[in-house]
C-alpha cells in the first residue's frame, strides 16, 4: 500500500534494486523529513542558490562558451497542440524568464518561441548552439515544427537540470503545469538555502566529506603523451544487454549504478593505481521540490584507495559504500569542497531513461 501511494520513477528503482531495499526507502520517506525547516514559510528571494552562483561565475568568465547550453530536440504525440501548449506552459513559468544580474536573478526576460515549421536548417541551428548572455537573457529558446510536432530548444543548465526537463516536457504534453511546480520554485529554493540550520547542515556534511576524502587528490595525473588532452564517451545499452544487467544486478543486490562506477573505477586502474577521485551528478532536491523547474544538480566526489587495496573492493562493497556513507554526504556543496582542495577531473555522468512525452 505504500508502494502504491507513492511516485516511483526509474532512477528511485534503480538505487534500490531489491523489494527490501526500495521498501526501507519509502518508509524513511514516509516519516517525513526530521529537520527543523519550517518549508510552509519559505518565500521567494531573489538571490542565487549556491549553485546557480556556481554556473553564473563560469559562465560570466567565458561568456561565449556553450558547455552548458542544453539542446534538445523532441516530437511529441501527433493529437498534442505543441505550439499552444508551450506557448501556455512556457509562459507561466517564472524560472525560464530568469537573467542573472549582479548576485540577482530577475524574472523578466522575453522567451522567444518561434514556428519553425518550413524553416531552413540555420534558423534551428541558431535555437540549438548559439550562447546565451546570462545579464541580458532570456537563458532559454524554443522552436516549434508544427507538421512534425517537433519541439527544437536549448536551455542554459543555470535555470535547469534533468528532472526539470522532464517535468517541463509532460507540463507541455499535458498542456498545463503542475501547482506544485509554480508554488516550490527555485526562489523559494534560494530561500531555504539562506536558513541558518541549513548552512550548519551543510557545513557539517562539507566536513565530514573532507574527512572522508582525506589525501584523495583533485585530479588523477595520467600521461597520455597529449597535452591538455580532453575525452568524452557516451555508451548507450540496447534493451537485451540492460535486461541482462538488470538481472545480474538484483542478483548481487547492488545498483546499475554501482556497477557502471565500478566499472569506470577498474577501467581507470588499467592507467594508473594512485587514488582519485570520480565525481558524479546528484540531484539534491528536496521532497517538496520534487516539481520544481531549476537547477539542483550538485557534484558528488567518490574517492578510491590507491596501490593493491584500491583493486580489492567488491561491486557490492562498492555499492553499500556510496549508499550508506558517500551519498548521505551529497548535499555538501561542490564549491566549498573545492575550495578545500578536493576535485576531479574524471566524470560519469549517468541517465537510465528517464523521459516520456506521451500525453
Amino acid at each position: 500500500a505504500l508502494a502504491a501511494a507513492l511516485e516511483c520513477d526509474v532512477r528511485l528503482i534503480s538505487s534500490h534494486p531489491t523489494p527490501a531495499s526500495l521498501l526501507a526507502h519509502l518508509q524513511s520517506m514516509e516519516g517525513g523529513d526530521s529537520s527543523s525547516v519550517d518549508y510552509a514559510s519559505l518565500q521567494e528571494v531573489a538571490s542565487l542558490t549556491r549553485t546557480e552562483q556556481r554556473m553564473v561565475y563560469i559562465q560570466l568568465n567565458n561568456p561565449d562558451d556553450t558547455t552548458y547550453n542544453l539542446p534538445f530536440c523532441v516530437q511529441f504525440d501527433s493529437d498534442i497542440d505543441l505550439l499552444a501548449n508551450a506557448v501556455s506552459v512556457i509562459d507561466i513559468l517564472p524560472i525560464l524568464r530568469t537573467r542573472f544580474v549582479n548576485g540577482k536573478a530577475i524574472e523578466d526576460a522575453k522567451v522567444s518561441i518561434v514556428d519553425v515549421t518550413g524553416a531552413d536548417s540555420s534558423e534551428i541551428q541558431h535555437i540549438l548552439y548559439c550562447h546565451f548572455d546570462m545579464e541580458e537573457g532570456p537563458l532559454c529558446r524554443f522552436g516549434v515544427d508544427t507538421k512534425a510536432n517537433i519541439l527544437y530548444g536549448n536551455i542554459h543548465h543555470s535555470i535547469a537540470d534533468g528532472r526539470s526537463f522532464q517535468i517541463l516536457f509532460e507540463a507541455i504534453a499535458a498542456g498545463g503545469v503542475k501547482t506544485e511546480t509554480m508554488n516550490w520554485s527555485i526562489r523559494k529554493y534560494a530561500a531555504l538555502e539562506e536558513l541558518p540550520d541549513v548552512i550548519s547542515e551543510q557545513q557539517a556534511c562539507v566536513e565530514r566529506c573532507v574527512e572522508m576524502l582525506g589525501d584523495t587528490p583533485p585530479r588523477l595525473e595520467v600521461d597520455f603523451a597529449m597535452a591538455n588532452s580532453y575525452h568524452k564517451s557516451s555508451i548507450t545499452l540496447d534493451s537485451d544487454t540492460r535486461a541482462a544487467l538488470d538481472a545480474y544486478c538484483r542478483q548481487e543486490n547492488i545498483s546499475l549504478f554501482s556497477l557502471a562506477l565500478g566499472v569506470m573505477h577498474h577501467a581507470i586502474r588499467a592507467y594508473s593505481h594512485e587514488s582519485f577521485a570520480i565525481g558524479t551528478v546528484y540531484d539534491t532536491r528536496p521532497a517538496q521540490f520534487h516539481d520544481t523547474i531549476g537547477m539542483f544538480v550538485n557534484t558528488v566526489l567518490i574517492p578510491f584507495a590507491k596501490g593493491v587495496e584500491g583493486g580489492k573492493e567488491t561491486l557490492k562493497e562498492l555499492n553499500d559504500r556510496w549508499r550508506n556513507e558517500i551519498r548521505p554526504l551529497a548535499t555538501a556543496p561542490y564549491d566549498k569542497l573545492s575550495a578545500a582542495g578536493y576535485g576531479c577531473n574524471v566524470y560519469l555522468a549517468y541517465n537510465v531513461g528517464i523521459m516520456n512525452t506521451s500525453g
